[in-house]
């Protein structure tokens, strides 16, 4: 997963818990393309 050094130069947030409605990479049904998602911020793990 992805350390808060990693992505200091993102403007995407970094969420503690997921917000209502967003997915994770895994939540994401085999089959479907991830160039139809779009990456809103990061989850604090």
């Amino acid at each position: 997963m992805y350390e808060y050094h990693e992505i200091l130069g993102s403007e995407k947030p970094i969420y503690r818990t997921k917000p209502p409605g967003l997915k994770t990479i895994s939540e994401i049904p085999s089959g479907e393309f991830l160039i139809d998602y779009e990456i809103v911020g990061y989850l604090e793990y």
